[in-house]
């Protein structure tokens, strides 16, 4: 037996529900472009942790990559460390010191070690925030 209207409600419902998925989709997507152009914040002192002391606590420093580069600038070193690691990352591109060129190769190493392996002869170190977004830190004197 059908009741009267019934059909026409669970299409309202499937309708009500499809709309809603897209809609959390689009707020997805917006939180993520906010994310990807909100690069030129300063980051406070507690807001990251520095990549050479948890390291081993984080579970993304830790995934191991691989990852080779010749004569590569080091800001484009970084970026493709951030990506093998499934990370992004932020920093300010007019940075003199990223304009240096480095050979790398890197065998199954832990993403951690591979950032502090780049920045080992600068004057800044990789900090990891609580969004999984790394950023460069100028090291203490």
């Amino acid at each position: 037996m059908k009741w009267k209207g019934t059909e026409n409600k669970w299409h309202r419902c499937f309708f009500i529900a499809v709309v809603s998925f897209v809609l959390i989709g689009m707020t997805n997507e917006v939180n993520a472009q906010y994310y990807t152009s909100n690069t030129n914040q300063v980051y406070e002192k507690d807001s990251y942790y520095l990549v050479d002391k948890y390291s081993d606590n984080i579970s993304e420093l830790s995934k191991k990559i691989s990852y080779e580069a010749s004569n590569t600038p080091l800001k484009g070193i970084l970026q493709g460390v951030a990506q093998e690691g499934g990370l992004g990352i932020a920093f300010n591109a007019d940075l003199d010191f990223l304009k240096k060129t480095k050979d790398v190769r890197f065998e199954n190493v832990k993403v951690g070690m591979a950032l502090q392996e780049v920045l080992k002869d600068t004057d800044y170190q990789a900090g990891i925030t609580r969004s999984r977004e790394i950023v460069l830190v100028k090291k203490l004197s």
